[in-house]
């Protein structure tokens, strides 16, 4: 059991980088709280766009 969303996340994150997991790819936009969870526990960061804002499409 975990918290919240958020704290799921972290133990989640913290499984996977004891695990020998490093880098995680995150979308943009995201939750704000994503990208500071992730850096938290020690990961790299990488970002994938998907959406986009000006036609209002998936951008894929």
């Amino acid at each position: 059991q975990s918290l919240s969303g958020t704290g799921a996340i972290r133990i989640g994150l913290d499984f996977l980088y004891r695990n020998g997991f490093r880098t995680a790819y995150v979308s943009s936009p995201t939750w704000g709280n994503h990208d500071s969870i992730l850096q938290t526990v020690g990961f790299e960061v990488r970002k994938y766009r998907y959406w986009n804002k000006d036609k209002l499409t998936l951008d894929i």
